[in-house]
C-alpha cells in the first residue's frame, strides 16, 4: 500500500471516529483533508471506468449524507464502502 493510502485510510478512520462521537466540526475538519487526500491518489492512478464512475457515485452519496447531517451514515460508507473499493483498485 502506498504512502498516500495509509495516510488515508488513517484520515478516514480519524473522520470516522469524530463522526461515531458526534464531534462533528473535527470530523468535517478531517473530512476536507481526506477528501484532498483522495483526489491526489485518484490523480495518479489509472482506475478502470467503472471503478471510477462507482466511486463517484459513492463520494456523491457520502456528500448527501454529510449535508443531511447523517454523520454516522457518512462514516459508514467511509469505512465499509470507499476503503475497501479503494483497496480492492490497488
Amino acid at each position: 500500500m502506498t504512502q498516500d493510502k495509509l495516510v488515508l485510510e488513517k484520515n478516514v478512520h480519524n473522520v470516522c471516529y469524530a463522526f461515531y462521537r458526534y464531534e462533528i466540526s473535527s470530523g468535517l475538519v478531517q473530512l476536507e483533508q481526506t477528501v484532498s487526500i483522495l483526489t491526489e491518489i485518484i490523480a495518479q492512478n489509472q482506475f478502470e471506468e467503472t471503478k471510477l464512475s462507482e466511486m463517484n457515485l459513492l463520494l456523491s452519496t457520502i456528500l448527501k449524507a454529510v449535508e443531511n447531517k447523517d454523520f454516522i451514515i457518512a462514516a459508514d460508507l467511509l469505512k465499509y464502502e470507499l476503503l475497501p473499493r479503494l483497496a480492492e483498485a490497488s
